[in-house]
């Protein structure tokens, strides 16, 4: 297995190193901050009971989830999950600026699952009852072969893919929060 490039760069393994490192929470924290305005229409519609209490008795419940778990929690997500996260999130955003603020109640919540299973513990089943990956095995198709390769390259649990998918979870979070800041004003 070749080595990245980035993994040769002393700035990116030592600023690498604080971002692998930084705990679970500040992530959940800036998710959350970024979806901000569909918290802020679900409240509304809550008050207003046009809506039912199921949007805001979920949160409540991944609130009630991420106290429990609280230290069981991973620092180091699942990079999928994670992406999943981040593209529910963009989603969201992108749905309620539209004016579909079911679409983004949805999408949120969804988002915010994917974000909290990102970091939730792994729980293995016992080797003997693991499946085994459907791609991998005799007479594979050659031509999933290419993409399944990719995807393993992309979400690969690596120092280099952990620290890319955090910096590109906190850039979109923070480009979000902003636009989301600036259209509110």
């Amino acid at each position: 297995m070749s080595s990245h490039r980035l993994i040769h760069v002393p700035g990116f393994v030592r600023w690498g190193i604080h971002i692998d490192i930084a705990p679970q929470w500040p992530w959940l924290a800036l998710q959350s901050l970024a979806l901000w305005p569909i918290w802020v229409w679900m409240s509304q519609h809550l008050v207003d009971r046009a809506d039912n209490a199921l949007g805001l008795l979920t949160l409540a419940a991944a609130a009630a989830l991420i106290w429990h778990q609280r230290g069981r929690l991973r620092a180091s997500p699942r990079l999928g999950w994670l992406a999943g996260a981040l593209t529910g999130t963009v989603l969201a955003t992108i749905a309620l600026s539209l004016g579909w603020p079911d679409c983004a109640k949805l999408c949120a919540l969804s988002a915010l699952a994917a974000g909290l299973r990102a970091f939730l513990p792994h729980r293995t089943a016992p080797p003997h009852r693991r499946p085994a990956p459907r791609w991998r095995g005799k007479g594979s198709n050659s031509q999933v072969e290419p993409v399944i390769v990719w995807i393993d390259k992309a979400f690969g649990n690596t120092f280099v893919n952990r620290v890319c998918h955090k910096l590109a979870f906190a850039i979109v979070m923070l480009a979000l929060l902003a636009w989301n800041v600036t259209g509110a004003l």
